[in-house]
């Protein structure tokens, strides 16, 4: 039986690749270094095992979710192929990473430059804590209430933020997409959970393939059941619409 590691602090992401190698590849088994306790409750998945960052890690490969910082050492000795969606591993000979959704559709799109971009990004940008708030805080408006949030200060439900560059909870994010993008872009905050969509205006050429399909969608939910990310054009721009968790673990499998 192969053995994967997979380092991570947060569910989100987590769940939803354990719940992928699961069922698409039963002789794989996974083991979980964390550091925090509320992972417990994946505890008893079949082929699963959860442990700390201080166990020694002895898998054939290793998926770092979050911040490897913490690994230290360990991730310099690991003799095995690390898989990097934090693109925080340093110094270590076989490392392979993950790109970000929404740059991983412009890189795999554009053989030409834009003219404009406006970027809608899920609540799953930020996390777990983030989606939990919009829950929440959809809850809270049928209630007549509202409580703290972890994320999100202002309302996100049945919202959309514009966002500005000086908004400090999108700081990182505008500095990653500026430091690869070469155009122009706004960005929104969409009032949902793990669904992005990007509106490009300017000639872009398009292919199908494996990760993208040219289709009519009609709403969010059909996208978001869709194995690839939808592209739909018009003489106009062009719609790029998938989901975010997906775009990871999509990446993740095929390394694997």
């Amino acid at each position: 039986m192969r053995r994967v590691g997979i380092y991570s602090n947060d569910s989100l992401i987590l769940s939803e690749l354990v719940e992928r190698v699961s069922r698409d590849y039963p002789t794989i088994f996974l083991t979980i270094y964390t550091d925090k306790g509320y992972l417990d409750s994946m505890d008893n998945i079949d082929n699963v095992r959860i442990t700390s960052i201080d166990d020694n890690i002895e898998d054939d490969s290793l998926v770092v979710l979050n911040d490897a910082t913490k690994l230290g050492e360990k991730i310099k000795d690991f003799n095995g192929k690390i898989i990097d969606f934090s693109q925080t591993v340093q110094g270590s000979k076989n490392v392979v990473y993950i790109e970000e959704p929404i740059l991983y559709c412009f890189e795999n799109l554009l053989d030409k430059t834009p003219d404009f971009a406006i970027i809608g990004l899920p609540a799953a940008v930020f996390g777990k804590a983030a989606v939990d708030d919009l829950l929440n805080q959809t809850r809270d408006i049928f209630s007549f209430v509202r409580n703290e949030y972890k994320v999100f200060d202002r309302m996100l439900a049945f919202n959309m933020f514009f966002v500005k560059r000086g908004d400090q909870l999108y700081k990182n994010y505008f500095d990653l997409l500026e430091e690869n993008l070469d155009f122009s872009f706004e960005l929104r905050q969409l009032p949902v959970s793990t669904a992005f969509v990007i509106d490009i205006f300017g000639e872009i050429d398009f292919e199908e393939s494996d990760e993208f399909v040219e289709k009519d969608i009609e709403n969010l939910h059909d996208a978001v059941d869709e194995e690839k990310v939808v592209v739909m054009r018009n003489k106009k721009k062009t719609t790029v619409v998938g989901d975010y968790l997906k775009v990871i673990i999509n990446q993740i499998i095929r390394e694997l």
